[in-house]
């Protein structure tokens, strides 16, 4: 079977990749059971993103509806804002309106991509 070459520049057979993503989403807890430091090639990294993109989107619009789920967001950005004002002041009140839509882009971005490591 020909081999494609992902971004890392080590070639993988996308079916196997595919077939790997697949078994690992399904195991149990199979991450806790990892001990020392982990190596997941960022061609497999990339697959996962992908694999669990709609999943995550389900996850994250069924958590908006909880609650709970919203003081602990809501608690959590109280602490952000204390510890982003300690390093940063008030540097964020000076910024347009396309600095601040790019960064808040890129912290949601951040819960796809830790979602995506989850169990696996």
């Amino acid at each position: 079977m020909p081999a494609d070459v992902f971004d890392d520049g080590w070639p993988f057979c996308s079916m196997c990749y595919d077939k790997i993503v697949e078994e690992n989403m399904e195991k149990n807890r199979v991450r806790e059971k990892i001990e020392g430091e982990v190596n997941v090639p960022y061609a497999v990294q990339r697959r996962l993103l992908y694999a669990t993109f709609d999943e995550t989107v389900e996850w994250m619009r069924e958590m908006l509806k909880d609650n709970e789920f919203l003081d602990e967001v809501e608690e959590m950005a109280a602490k952000r804002l204390a510890e982003g004002y300690e390093k940063y002041g008030s540097k964020m009140y000076s910024w347009d309106s396309e600095t601040r839509d790019r960064n808040i882009l890129e912290e949601l971005a951040d819960a796809f991509v830790y979602k995506s490591s989850g169990d696996v």
